[in-house]
């Protein structure tokens, strides 16, 4: 369930009170929910969780948690639940656990601190505050509403203004991109043009060449749906225009087998767009300072190291992690300088393993 909250709109409410967590001015306070219906007049009350990138601890996932009205993040001050902008400090993540009843404790990441509504405090505008967990109280536990309101879309595209300014809500394969290095303003570049294999992938001043040009391919895993047909004792024949062109057609005596594409969620082959061959970590390295470079598209099962997870954090930029060694692309020793390498490290929570995707 975790795992599903990441980007949905949210009422957050107080289990044991009518009463959902609410802006007001520079504070957070406690009110009367609104009714779904009303959401779109109130959007004070909605939230969307952003997941944070992932901490050396797998087994924890923490959020911010972001108003759709003022597109400020939940933080806690000294016991108090404000709202500021983007530090990425402790005090702006937050995990949700839940509980069998379906509930949720909301705690602050490096604390035992949980939001909490004070039991002598129930009317309406009162401080949302933190408080050290104490097992059984109901004013610690939460229930989360989905609201289905659509926000304003351009298509693929999704804009927060300043957090999240140019972030897609969800990246577009087949068009070409830029990916431009969030520390120094420099872009992806395979070096000197080069169409041959191992070429390396280094950062440049910006020069609207096809060197600079790159394209998200998504990544098709096959899975089977057998859709079974009764014997046509008639002797018509099967509809195969019905099918979409990619899919792979089997006949059988009673039965059609149709794979349909599958494809891994937010991960993508990344193909150069001037040499057609792809990014790729060199010789398959798992440890810091592989190289990146490009290389022939290898067989499914063997092309690991050329699969790439896009994780867009807060800020609007991406972590891109290698699939295979779940390390982070990182710009080789922090540099500014026109060719520095691309390289895999661990992550370091700096700028240099932060880029953004610009759409040509």
């Amino acid at each position: 369930m975790q795992g599903s909250l990441a980007q949905k709109k949210l009422l957050i409410t107080s289990k044991n009170y009518n009463q959902a967590i609410q802006i007001k001015d520079a504070s957070v306070i406690i009110n009367s929910e609104a009714q779904m219906s009303q959401i779109t007049e109130n959007e004070e009350q909605l939230f969307i969780l952003y997941q944070v990138e992932d901490d050396m601890d797998m087994t924890k996932i923490y959020y911010y948690i972001l108003n759709i009205r003022s597109e400020l993040l939940l933080t806690v001050k000294d016991n108090k639940v404000v709202q500021t902008s983007y530090s990425n400090s402790n005090e702006q993540k937050f995990q949700f656990i839940e509980l069998p009843n379906g509930c949720y404790i909301i705690q602050q990441k490096g604390s035992d601190k949980v939001l909490e509504v004070i039991q002598s405090q129930q009317s309406d505008g009162m401080s949302l505050t933190a408080n050290h967990f104490s097992y059984g109280y109901g004013n610690q536990l939460f229930t989360l509403k989905e609201s289905f309101r659509m926000f304003d879309m351009n298509q693929d595209r999704f804009l927060v203004n300043d957090i999240c300014q140019q972030a897609k809500y969800q990246l577009v394969p087949n068009i070409p991109i830029n990916i431009k290095c969030a520390h120094s303003n420099l872009y992806f570049d395979v070096f000197e043009h080069s169409k041959i294999k191992n070429g390396p992938i280094v950062q440049w001043s910006q020069n609207n060449k096809n060197n600079q040009k790159f394209v998200l391919e998504k990544i098709e895993i096959e899975q089977t749906i057998e859709k079974l047909i009764q014997s046509n004792t008639q002797g018509k024949q099967l509809n195969h225009n019905s099918f979409k062109q990619s899919n792979t057609l089997l006949q059988t005596k009673n039965s059609l087998v149709v794979n349909e594409p599958n494809y891994l969620e937010g991960v993508y082959y990344v193909r150069c767009v001037e040499s057609n061959l792809y990014l790729t970590i060199q010789d398959e390295r798992l440890s810091d300072g592989g190289k990146l470079v490009q290389d022939e598209l290898k067989p499914f099962s063997k092309n690991h190291h050329q699969r790439f997870l896009f994780q867009i954090l807060i800020n609007g930029n991406f972590h891109i992690k290698p699939y295979h060694s779940k390390k982070y692309l990182d710009i080789e020793g922090e540099s500014y300088n026109c060719g520095a390498s691309v390289i895999q490290f661990h992550k370091n929570c700096q700028f240099n393993q932060q880029f953004s995707v610009i759409y040509l």
